[in-house]
């Protein structure tokens, strides 16, 4: 995976409780997997600055190692071929995979406490446009040509009302290639083009990637909100205090 350790240099004169930050930005996220850099492509498209610390040499952490598979109920991709998801069939069928122990399908929450069931909720409401959001922001690419391959790990179950067409992996734009040293191949782990994807997205926006930087303490103001975050930089460089305007 790429090492770029780019380092920012200029501190800022915004502070909050006398601190004066080394570096700021509107956005700040720690972690440089698949949700910490969806974060920050979805941030940059929205017109924010953002920054991403990372504390090992490389980006991408697990997600890098891993096959990239994501599971999405009632994705665009089911849209585009015409896989039903139902709605209510898909919440019955998370509530009992999620909470196997409280699982009661006639109760009126499936047995799931209100606030877990309104995740679930959101999550198939709001996963579809997730998707297409990061899509849009070049984030993301659907292999349309591979289609879905993959059936539910619990496909037999009889509320999977969709045992089919939730999973779907990343792959690599074809009008794009990987960092040196790389290629497509059928031993490269689709993580690790899931990560590059976002990396390249990440890069054209603006975003800067930091590595070697560890977040050891974050910093609040009055109402409890994180404003900024304190940073353990690798070669010799000291602590780093990184602020953030809207939000970490």
């Amino acid at each position: 995976m790429p090492t770029d350790d780019t380092v920012l240099s200029s501190a800022s004169a915004w502070s909050v409780h006398d601190i004066e930050w080394d570096l700021t930005s509107d956005v700040v996220v720690v972690g440089s997997g698949a949700a910490g850099l969806s974060a920050a492509v979805t941030a940059a498209a929205e017109g924010a600055s953002v920054i991403v610390l990372e504390r090992a040499g490389a980006l991408g952490g697990t997600t890098a190692k891993s096959g990239g598979g994501m599971w999405i109920p009632n994705n665009p991709l089911m849209q585009e071929q015409g896989l039903a998801d139902p709605r209510a069939e898909a919440l019955d069928y998370m509530s009992r995979i999620a909470f196997p122990d409280r699982y009661d399908r006639d109760a009126p929450t499936h047995g799931v406490p209100t606030a877990e069931l309104a995740l679930l909720e959101t999550f198939y409401d709001r996963g579809a446009e997730a998707v297409q959001v990061l899509v849009d922001a070049g984030g993301l690419y659907l292999n349309r040509e591979r289609g879905h391959i993959f059936p539910d790990y619990h496909a037999d179950l009889p509320q999977n009302a969709a045992p089919i067409g939730r999973s779907f992996g990343p792959a690599m734009p074809p009008e794009q290639e990987l960092a040196a040293g790389q290629a497509v191949n059928a031993n490269l782990p689709g993580g690790t083009i899931l990560i590059e994807v976002l990396r390249q997205a990440a890069k054209a926006r603006g975003v800067k990637l930091l590595l070697g930087h560890r977040v050891v303490h974050v910093h609040q103001d009055d109402d409890g909100a994180v404003v900024g975050v304190e940073v353990h930089a690798g070669r010799g460089r000291g602590t780093v205090l990184v602020g953030a305007r809207r939000g970490v």
